[in-house]
């Protein structure tokens, strides 16, 4: 039995959010009502709850194809969506910051002091948490020595 030929009432009326996100999936996932119930839970689930189930509701509706309209609907209902909040995204933002972090000090340094970078300063950066690779950026700007 495929996705497509389950209906979605009982997905949509399931106390678990993650089944109701899955409702898209189903025979009648891509009409305007379904959708909007869908929405409407996560709009009405506790706030620490609806980051997970929007990120889940975003993949499953591409998958299915109807990603703009999941879109206009949400923001039709006004409801915030950050997904930097995601449990599921978290580690993913955070690992791109750190990286984006590094390569920006070592630029910086590269550009005040051509050619004196030690040869394992990435990896040193990489060791530091993000309020240190901070504090490293600002200090690299006008840093006179590694």
């Amino acid at each position: 039995m495929d996705a497509k030929s389950i209906d979605p009432a009982p997905l949509l009326e399931s106390e678990n959010l993650g089944d109701v996100t899955l409702a898209v999936l189903c025979r009648d996932g891509k009409r305007p009502d379904v959708i909007r119930r869908v929405v409407t839970r996560i709009a009405a689930a506790p706030a620490s709850e609806q980051p997970d189930a929007l990120t889940k509701l975003s993949v499953l509706s591409d998958l299915r194809g109807i990603g703009p309209r999941v879109q206009s609907e949400i923001e039709k209902m006004g409801l915030p969506v950050n997904l930097e909040e995601s449990t599921l995204l978290r580690g993913t933002f955070d690992r791109v910051r750190a990286e984006t972090s590094i390569e920006d000090i070592l630029e910086v340094l590269e550009a005040r002091l051509p050619g004196a970078l030690p040869a394992d300063l990435k990896q040193r950066l990489a060791d530091l948490g993000r309020d240190e690779l901070k504090d490293v950026l600002r200090r690299s700007a006008t840093a006179a020595s590694v």
